[in-house]
């Protein structure tokens, strides 16, 4: 069915020119509209402006405005429309999203009025042909029979993936207890083979809808997709679940009145960053950290939800990289410095854990770099970005964050916080403006643990 047509990328097929430039058409909307063949058939009714059985009669291309008239032969008005023929307009060729009707063809359509009244349709629709439009006809047949119309759809999937939230390997589950339950009355049914389930002909009211998930298996609530619903007289809700675990804990001993937080005055807190490891027990390469959480303020909780099976480490600043308003050094749980002391966390199928108390090493000292950016003559530079970059950054290069940076002030002078035994390079510069070229001083070795007051930066590089 056109209904369940999902296209990402370009679409290189015309169906009415091909002398037109192909364009790249999304079909966008809930999975649910795109993926439940003919569960959706009762939002498509409602939120028509015109239905109607009827064939293509007659095709003309408006070869300016890049748009097609189709004029329908109406063989049976259904909602919206009373006369003999409708028209009803589409963009030229599927890769500008338009609808391949085709001449002589009979459809079940469905128009919606666009700019200037006109009824349209597009490919991403829910328009059908008519020898694919059962769903649709019995749809109409339940109205016309006095049936109250109401449908309540879903899929119900797990997720398959190692990565939270890509959807790609979802599997679906068949055999799914779906209930949905108002205050008086409930409603139960099971999902098809494809995973997917339909309530139809029920009271409009307030309704909570559950799913009885295999055991092992936990939904993943989506915000987005709330458990009460209404019928009026559509609803749909989609369910995920998934066999992954939870970790959670506390950190205990951090000392947050020891650190002068940059631009923020609450206390400090650390984060938290779980670290997968391979069979070897070495850490997965990854581009980014897996997971990172901060551990709140007050109670210093934390918690990593929907996490594969597996074995892994829990550390804070693992790339010996200080945050600047934490300002922790590299600890691994339970509150070790060496990553080879760390105790190793092992996350069954489904398993949810609540760890031991992780102990906070000592925080690093920290020292503040100050100074003056000026240009070749020796005059002040104001609004020069300086930063610092450098330090022990675990598997090459600098550790550098945007935090540990400043701008000059109007007499040029600029304070950056850092870190004690942590070697540090600083650099200022100013960006081009109207055509005129920026300039950067050189960078500058600190020495390690030692406060800096008077630094000169001079900007005589472009």
């Amino acid at each position: 069915m056109k209904r369940s047509l999902l296209i990402i990328g370009f679409v290189v097929l015309f169906v009415l020119a091909s002398a037109y430039e192909v364009k790249a058409c999304r079909c966008g909307g809930p999975r649910t509209f795109h993926q439940l063949q003919g569960n959706q058939t009762c939002g498509y009714y409602w939120g028509a402006d015109a239905v109607f059985v009827g064939v293509a009669d007659k095709i003309e291309i408006d070869q300016a405005k890049y748009t097609v008239k189709v004029t329908f032969s109406v063989e049976k008005p259904i909602r919206g429309t009373s006369g003999k023929t409708v028209e009803i307009f589409t963009n030229v060729s599927e890769g500008m999203c338009g609808y391949p009707f085709e001449q002589g063809e009979r459809y079940f359509v469905y128009g919606h009025k666009g700019q200037g009244g006109n009824l349209t349709e597009g490919l991403c629709g829910p328009t059908v042909k008519l020898k694919d439009a059962r769903d649709d006809l019995e749809y109409v047949e339940e109205l016309a029979a006095g049936k109250l119309g109401t449908r309540f759809s879903g899929s119900v999937t797990e997720d398959k993936q190692g990565i939270e939230y890509d959807q790609r390997n979802d599997k679906p589950l068949p055999d799914i207890e779906i209930t949905i339950r108002s205050a008086t009355k409930t409603y139960k049914t099971r999902t098809d083979e494809n995973g997917t389930y339909v309530f139809r002909d029920f009271p409009k009211d307030t309704y909570r809808v559950s799913a009885e998930f295999p055991q092992g298996v936990k939904e993943i609530n989506w915000e987005s997709w709330p458990s009460t619903v209404f019928a009026n007289p559509c609803a749909a809700k989609p369910f995920r679940g998934t066999r992954k675990g939870s970790i959670r804990g506390r950190v205990v001993g951090f000392p947050t009145s020891e650190i002068e937080n940059v631009g923020d005055k609450k206390p400090a807190q650390p984060q938290l960053t779980l670290i997968p490891l391979d069979d070897q027990g070495q850490p997965v390469k990854l581009a980014s950290p897996f997971r990172q959480e901060w551990a709140f303020r007050e109670k210093f909780e934390y918690a990593f939800n929907n996490i594969p099976a597996g074995r892994y480490l829990l550390a804070i600043n693992p790339k010996n990289c200080p945050n600047p308003n934490n300002g922790a050094p590299p600890m691994y749980y339970p509150g070790v410095a060496a990553r080879e002391e760390a105790r190793i966390i092992t996350i069954k199928e489904g398993e949810h854990l609540v760890l031991n108390d992780f102990r906070s090493l000592p925080i690093l000292k920290q020292r503040w770099i100050a100074g003056k950016v000026v240009d070749r003559d020796g005059s002040p530079v104001s609004n020069a970005r300086v930063r610092l970059s450098g330090g022990p950054f675990e598997g090459g290069g600098g550790c550098w964050d945007a935090n540990f940076e400043a701008r000059s002030d109007g007499l040029g002078r600029f304070r950056i916080k850092g870190f004690e035994s942590y070697r540090y390079s600083i650099a200022a510069g100013v960006e081009g403006v109207d055509g005129k070229p920026g300039a950067h001083s050189k960078d500058l070795p600190l020495q390690e643990n030692s406060p800096v007051d008077e630094l000169v930066l001079i900007l005589d590089q472009q």
